[in-house]
């Protein structure tokens, strides 16, 4: 994926290959004229967490969220990276179960990733060219915002080298915004076919509130390498099953707030 370093680049540059940048025009339809049928086919929930959950990379309490699990292991989920999707051998190589739940302090994601050689060879906002999720925010009131302003957010994670570096990043397609670094908690643990991860971010950092019933737009994607010499992703597998979520929130979709 591209991030805030490409800016200056063409929308469909990636990584220097063509990226699919296009949204079908039935698609955009359906979830401006039903949204309720986007959200079955497109969409996620975010389910409010019976209790605080701990950020220690077990998703032993997620039980709760497992009826509302966001799937990603086909193909037709993958982008190209420095490869193409051709290279991808499979949910072992690469696939997730994703989980969102939500408390009156906290947004809460748990990954549970299949990766089969956890890779992390760079740092800061340059992360996103090794192993790890990502998530994209919309809060814009009323419907999706057209390019990145102060309502949409986009978050890097990475479990580290065989889960054993947990960190994460706030993206700056907004320039010079921050967040404190204690809003934003994050773990990992490796597993036999990958590792898990939690995040929890702050409501309060995001200045917003989630209620049920209330719609945000959002995206969740998983980086991937297989070498550790690699200087740049070799896949990433997308909710939206778009390239461009850096820098076009419209390809967002629903989360609805249970």
């Amino acid at each position: 994926m591209l991030n805030q370093r490409d800016l200056t680049r063409p929308a469909v540059a990636r990584n220097g290959r063509i990226a699919p940048v296009l949204v079908p025009l039935m698609a955009a339809l359906l979830l401006a004229a039903t949204p309720a049928l986007a959200q079955s086919t497109d969409g996620a929930q975010a389910l409010r967490a019976p209790s605080p959950l701990k950020i220690d990379g077990d998703l032993g309490d997620w039980a709760f969220a497992k009826d509302s699990a966001i799937t990603l292991d086909s193909q037709a989920q993958l982008t190209p990276g420095a490869d193409s999707p051709d290279t991808w051998s499979g949910p072992a190589d690469l696939s997730a179960t994703i989980y969102v739940a939500y408390d009156d302090t906290n947004l809460y994601l748990a990954y549970d990733v299949r990766d089969d050689k956890v890779v992390q060879q760079f740092s800061g906002d340059q992360i996103y060219n090794g192993d790890g999720p990502e998530l994209y925010l919309d809060f814009t009131p009323d419907g999706q915002a057209a390019a990145y302003d102060n309502n949409v957010w986009q978050f890097g994670f990475t479990p580290g080298t065989d889960a054993a570096a947990p960190a994460w990043v706030l993206y700056q397609q907004v320039q010079g915004r921050s967040i404190d670094p204690s809003a934003v908690k994050v773990a990992a643990q490796r597993t036999a076919n990958g590792y898990t991860m939690e995040v929890a971010i702050a409501l309060s950092a995001l200045g917003q509130t989630l209620q049920p019933g209330h719609v945000i737009h959002f995206d969740v994607a998983v980086n991937d390498v297989d070498n550790t010499s690699a200087t740049a992703t070799e896949n990433q597998i997308i909710l939206s099953r778009a390239a461009d979520g850096w820098q076009n929130p419209s390809v967002f979709v629903p989360l609805t707030i249970r």
